[in-house]
């Protein structure tokens, strides 16, 4: 069963139709949406507990007023550096971007 959500996002984002959003197809997508659809964005960073200043509130903040993080076991580059394939497919991303200085 497919979702007919995901697969018109695939279609009209996945430039060179390998099944695979890359990351310029992906912040091509997220910039049109916050420019278009920013009422969408905000409700989405809201959800996944992003404060109007961007930054994480709620359970998975910090309990100081540092705004320090002090579990950083919910921090996204743990979760990728501590998952193998997650990791794999960022490093191959990294790798595709070109080298500047």
């Amino acid at each position: 069963m497919t979702d007919d959500r995901v697969v018109k996002f695939f279609n009209a984002n996945d430039s060179d139709a390998d099944g695979r959003i890359g990351l310029e197809d992906f912040l091509g997508f997220y910039k049109e949406r916050a420019l278009n659809r920013p009422d969408a964005v905000w409700a989405n960073l809201t959800n996944a507990k992003y404060g109007p200043d961007l930054r994480l509130s709620g359970d998975q903040a910090s309990a100081d007023d540092t705004g320090i993080m002090t579990d950083m076991t919910v921090l996204p580059r743990f979760k990728l550096s501590h998952y193998g394939p997650f990791f794999q497919e960022l490093l191959s991303v990294l790798r595709s971007l070109p080298i500047t200085a």
